[in-house]
């Protein structure tokens, strides 16, 4: 099914073709008709390309001649590339205009050079696409027409909240919720699996049950796995252990046995619902034997703790469960409720529309999806762009073209690929390198994409940024991605998946242009010259002439961690540290991953990828240094050099890297200084650490940061000498950043007014002995803010009024020793604002002068009657030994942590009551009436006369803390409450 999509590839090239710069290179060097007459060629094969595309799926002559044409057209990409970038080269070199010319004729790319070397290669494509040109005479293609459009922003009025529109599985998910709790046994673990075929929903119905009310307050912890293909132990176990930890991969480099007491650890003594997504069978011959040693791992945790196991193999199902008694089989769609569905997305608003000729033409597409709620999610979502004709067409033609037999879910979805424009294709099929139940960080594949052209800007002023997650927003409406994680701050999709049908799709048509390379797999046959993408899914061992088939590799991809890859490639003589040569098929790449290589030293030769867009060095943590000759990296966009802790310095000459957008840094502690003339870097979008931990003659000041004014994501500033000023940083003007920290540990000249953020910053962290008190006092007046931290800061006394932030939903305040109360008396609100409304987590650690929320001045046991945290769900109080008063919180979730600290709040909140009768808030025992609380008493009760507080808490924890014998009565009480 493998398919050759062109269409976007020669739009670009002709997009290169017509830039001015290019055709005064062309010019200079005597090409200029050489490359007039290629674009003439390409651009009448282009008006047929549309055409050719649609008719290769049936008609095998015209497959055969696309395929003999791609080989041709990514040749003249990489060809017309290489004028691009020698453009960028001469407008790179410094000095004279007399010196710089007698550099370029001294160069190996002078012009009398180049027009040889760059002539004949021009003159040899020509000759290829001519002969190419001429057979398309034979196949009657139609001249001029248009592919699919799809209008960016068409979905916005369509919902893709997915779990909040699932239709049709209500007493599929009250059957699983039941036998979750009703099921009796003598064992403390019970699985229970669903079985059903591929789309059918499975893994929507486990997201629906493991997110219900009733199921999250039942158990302690809910644990979510996507398990690989192969089913891997280890693997699984790892995923487990950090599940709900803010830093995924720190088990990465533990052992076995080490992983193996960290998970026995955390569900010790707990009633745990686990839910394993998608286990398949056909290639886990010994599942079996795997499944007995990831149940013996699970068996610590306390009685009534269940496993929900997603599968299509009725096989899987018994070898995990012993007999078919708790197998629950997923049945497809009802017509009523597929018809629900398809016209949710098919149509304006979800409603019918009044020509019902149109809903009988819907309806009868809609049987054709089988009652799978993946293809009918596919196919309507490819409907809402299309008019009446266009459905009519579909109908009688594409649908009537594909095999109806009831599990033929690829032939179905594909339908819906067939109908993308070509740029999206592309961005769909590359998704192939990606193992099956990969979780994707939505910008890193943007970025990667960004890397290989996919992404069309119409104008200048557009950001290939914003382009790529419109087109991910796209095709994630269309049910190509799937959602697995929105970033709390900005809302934005920040992880995703695809559904293993889908990913099924993508490999089928794509076929040997992109190559996912496993363990178990036989790789001799699997690269050919074809191949222009390759993701290594295991450690590689020596395997020679692994990628020496492939002529033009364009990707060398490392989804998962791979520790051994730079040294197969040092050894087939693709990286040659000791003559710095290059091989020659992989000259052409545009994307390089050599992360977590442990590797002490990078090859030069590595210079000499003069194509290069996206480059990750990130967890090399022996490296300490790059290579200058990544400076000639002038394609470069994205520079990812993550915990590459031992890294001291970057590149002096790195300015030359114009077009270098995310420069990713992060966990680079040892950096001491950025390099001058990073302002320069208009393109940059991404800078996620500026240092200045030394004063040499050639680092940057704080004014660098002065241009930027495009970073979004995150950004550290670290300041750790003294007489440093902030003049020219400019932060207010950066209004794209999303989070600041601020590590101020020198003492600065100024009072820090530069580093003021933007109104628009989400997440804000100071941190250090010199913060100033303007960003100390600058928190209250950021109503967007989410996030707060303040930590390490030796003479704040009280923190700015937080209590009216609107979004604000975590607070840490952490190791401020001159701390004696967090907020003012003039602070507190009056009966018609309400109490820190989104405040989720709570953080308090080593305040030891800690006294109160409010001063001592007043009435505090009148403060703390009237004010409560309506939504605090985490609540972390750890050496605050004089800490006697603060709000109330009766609404915790998750955990109510206490170590070393005065028991009273917590006991004050036990004793809390809900007097909804008498339409009040919260009060006391001894009564006090509540004038502010009473617009969050929907917050506290649900629909119910009587509430006991913390009675919905999960965890609780209590160390040195002298009154604990006080607080345990209470606390029984409520615990108790739950079961």
């Amino acid at each position: 099914m493998a398919e050759a999509i062109l269409s976007s590839v020669a739009d670009k090239i002709l997009g290169q073709l017509h830039n001015l710069a290019v055709k005064e290179i062309s010019l200079l060097c005597g090409v200029e008709d050489a490359l007039e007459q290629l674009k003439d060629t390409i651009s009448t094969i282009k008006s047929v390309l549309t055409d050719a595309e649609k008719k290769q799926a049936k008609e095998q002559q015209i497959k055969t001649w696309l395929r003999r044409l791609e080989d041709v057209v990514y040749e003249a990409d990489d060809l017309v590339d290489e004028f691009s970038t020698e453009v960028l080269r001469r407008r790179v070199m410094t000095g004279s205009k007399t010196a710089i010319e007698v550099r370029i004729f001294f160069s190996t790319e002078n012009q009398l050079v180049f027009r040889h070397k760059k002539g004949k290669k021009i003159r040899d494509i020509r000759k290829k696409l001519d002969a190419i040109a001429k057979d398309k005479a034979d196949f009657h293609l139609v001249t001029g027409l248009q592919e699919s459009k799809v209008e960016i922003g068409e979905w916005e009025e369509h919902s893709f909240e997915r779990e909040e529109n699932v239709i049709g599985r209500d007493d599929d998910k009250q059957e699983i919720i039941r036998r979750l709790f009703d099921m009796k046994t003598e064992k403390n673990i019970v699985v229970v699996p669903i079985v059903g075929v591929g789309g059918v929903g499975k893994t929507t119905l486990a997201q629906l049950v493991s997110s219900d009310v009733k199921v999250k307050d039942h158990f302690e912890l809910i644990i979510w796995v996507n398990v690989p293909k192969v089913f891997d132990v280890k693997l699984i176990g790892k995923q487990i252990v950090e599940s709900g930890a803010k830093e995924k991969g720190s088990s990465g480099n533990i052992s076995m046995d080490q992983s193996q007491k960290v998970l026995r650890e955390k569900i010790k003594g707990k009633q745990y619902l686990i839910v394993l997504d998608d286990v398949w069978d056909s290639e886990n011959e010994n599942i079996c034997e795997k499944w007995s040693r990831l149940e013996n791992l699970l068996r610590d945790g306390a009685n009534g703790s269940r496993i929900i196991v997603t599968t299509r193999s009725q096989k899987v199902a018994r070898i995990i469960n012993g007999s078919q008694e708790t197998a629950y089989f997923l049945k497809t769609l009802s017509e009523e409720k597929s018809w629900s569905l398809f016209k949710k997305l098919a149509f304006l608003q979800g409603q019918e529309p009044d020509d019902l000729n149109l809903v009988e033409i819907g309806q009868e597409i809609m049987k054709s999806c089988g009652g799978i709620p993946l293809v009918i999610r596919a196919i309507a979502s490819m409907l809402f762009s299309m008019d009446k004709n266009e459905w009519f067409s579909f109908k009688e033609r594409e649908l009537l073209e594909i095999p109806q037999y009831e599990n033929d879910i690829i032939s179905r979805l594909k339908l819906s690929y067939d109908n993308l424009p070509s740029h999206l294709k592309h961005c769909f099929a590359y998704c192939s390198l990606f193992p099956k139940n990969h979780i994707i960080h939505v910008q890193h594949l943007i970025n990667l994409w960004m890397a290989q052209g996919f992404i069309q800007l119409s104008n200048k002023h557009q950001h290939p940024e914003d382009i790529g997650y419109q087109y991910f927003k796209v095709l994630l409406y269309k049910s190509f991605f799937e959602i697995v994680q929105i970033d709390d701050c900005s809302e934005d999709i920040t992880h995703c998946k695809m559904h293993d049908c889908m990913h099924d799709l993508a490999m089928s048509v794509v076929g040997a242009k992109c190559i996912m390379l496993n363990s178990n797999d036989g790789n001799d046959n699997k690269i050919d010259p074809k191949t222009h993408h390759v993701s290594f899914n295991y450690d590689v061992r020596p395997q020679p002439a692994l990628l020496t088939e492939a002529k033009r590799i364009r990707t060398i991809l490392l989804p998962n961690n791979n520790s051994t890859f730079y040294y197969l490639l040092m050894r087939q003589g693709i990286f040659d540290t000791s003559t710095n040569k290059i091989d020659l098929s992989s000259k052409f790449l545009r994307t390089l991953e050599l992360y977590g290589e442990n590797m002490e030293m990078i090859s030069n030769s590595i210079g000499m990828l003069k194509h290069l867009r996206y480059l990750n060095l990130s967890y090399n943590k022996k490296v300490k240094a790059l290579p200058d000759c990544i400076t000639s990296l002038l394609n470069l966009q994205t520079l990812l050099l993550i915990s590459c802790g031992n890294l001291r310095t970057l590149p002096r000459d790195i300015t030359k890297l114009v077009n270098l957008r995310h420069l990713d840094i992060q966990d680079c502690d040892g950096l001491s200084h950025m390099p001058r003339g990073i302002s320069q870097m208009t393109n940059l979008q991404t800078l996620t650490q500026f240092s200045i931990k030394e004063k040499l003659a050639d680092s940057g000041q704080l004014n660098e940061l002065e241009n930027l004014n495009g970073l979004r994501g995150h950004l550290e500033i670290v300041v750790g000498v003294d007489g440093i000023e902030s003049k020219g940083a400019n932060l207010k003007n950066k209004q794209y950043l999303q989070s600041l920290e601020l590590n101020i540990g020198g003492r600065m000249v100024d009072e820090c007014e530069d580093l003021l953020p933007h109104p628009n910053l989400k997440e804000l962290y100071l941190k250090g002995l010199y913060v100033s008190d303007v960003l100390l006092n600058c928190a209250p007046s950021l109503h967007n803010l989410v996030k707060f931290q303040l930590r390490e800061h030796e003479g704040c006394r009280y923190v700015g009024a937080l209590n009216h932030l609107p979004n604000l939903k975590e607070l840490n305040l952490e190791f401020l020793h001159s701390l004696e109360y967090i907020s003012s008396d003039d602070d507190i609100a009056d009966g018609t604002t309400p109490f820190f409304p989104s405040l989720q987590r709570l953080w308090l650690e080593n305040l030891p002068n800690l006294k109160g929320w409010w001063s001592a001045d007043g009435d505090v046991e009148n403060k703390k009657m009237l004010h409560f945290f309506p939504r605090l769900s985490d609540l972390w109080i750890s050496e605050c030994p004089n800490l006697i008063s603060m709000p109330l919180f009766p609404n915790l979730r998750e955990e109510l942590y206490l170590c070393e600290t005065n028991i009273n709040p917590p006991e004050e909140t036990l004793k809390m009551k809900m007097n909804v009768e008498g339409g009040g808030g919260a009060t006391s025992e001894s009564d006090q009436p509540s004038s502010s609380t009473s617009y969050s008493s929907s917050a506290l009760v649900s629909h119910s006369t009587s509430f006991i507080p913390l009675s919905k808490l999960k965890a609780l924890h209590i160390e040195a803390c002298s009154h604990v014998h006080c607080l345990a009565v209470g606390f029984k009480t409520s615990l108790l409450s739950r079961s």
